[in-house]
């Protein structure tokens, strides 16, 4: 019998355990914290821009609900300065 509720795996770049969804409302700050995070490990284990953001995001939506992530991202107005403003933050040598 499966376990309720489900069980949290380890994340392949941190071997963290990914977090569940909270009952605060995701903002836009939440998402790209988790998300430029998660690309500077992927990039820091050689994964390329492409892979490293689909890998940022696939833990944003294990984090998040991806329906609220979906509609934050949809809804946010110039998202992709705010992005790289938090890339450039965390791990400037990968953006090149």
């Amino acid at each position: 019998m499966d376990a309720y509720p489900p069980q949290s795996t380890p994340d392949p770049y941190t071997d963290k355990l990914s977090k569940t969804s909270s009952m605060e409302p995701v903002t836009i700050t939440m998402i790209l914290s988790v998300m430029s995070t998660q690309y500077c490990v992927a990039r820091e284990n050689q994964l390329d821009h492409v892979k490293a953001t689909l890998s940022a995001f696939s833990y944003v939506t294990e984090t998040y609900d991806p329906s609220e992530v979906r509609d934050v991202i949809i809804n946010t107005p110039g998202l992709t300065p705010l992005a790289l403003a938090t890339v450039t933050v965390k791990c400037p040598q990968h953006l090149n």
